[in-house]
């Protein structure tokens, strides 16, 4: 029988989890760093990269709003499987006709303010 030490253990298997299955990431608190967490993550960046092995700050918060929105599906094998260039575009595309009706409503007055400037000089307006 092998002997192996805590963190030892603790990286073989993340590792093991990591290569199993591409859905797994790790989100913690200095988890890139080796003087935060010691030896239990060491080299697993290397393998798998940023992209599911995310550092967070030393905020709770974030940590729990990432795991919250991992375990909902938003995030799977990783950040980049998000595409969020397609929510860009939707904002994108709602705050353009959000411009395009107020420009219309602004042109309208504009408009309508104008043809009664006309018609009280005497013009007649279509």
């Amino acid at each position: 029988m092998r002997e192996l030490t805590y963190a030892k253990t603790l990286n073989e298997t993340l590792k093991q989890l990591l290569y199993r299955n591409d859905d797994v990431i790790l989100i913690g608190q200095g988890v890139t760093s080796p003087w935060y967490v010691g030896s239990t993550t060491e080299g697993i960046v290397d393998e798998f990269g940023h992209e599911r092995i995310i550092d967070t700050p030393i905020s709770e918060s974030c940590v729990t709003g990432a795991a919250i929105g991992a375990s909902s599906g938003a995030i799977v094998g990783g950040f980049n499987k998000y595409d969020e260039s397609k929510e860009r575009q939707h904002y994108q595309q709602q705050y353009n006709e959000q411009q395009s009706r107020e420009y219309s409503a602004k042109k309208g007055n504009y408009d309508r303010a104008y043809k009664a400037c006309l018609q009280g000089r005497g013009y007649t307006v279509n």
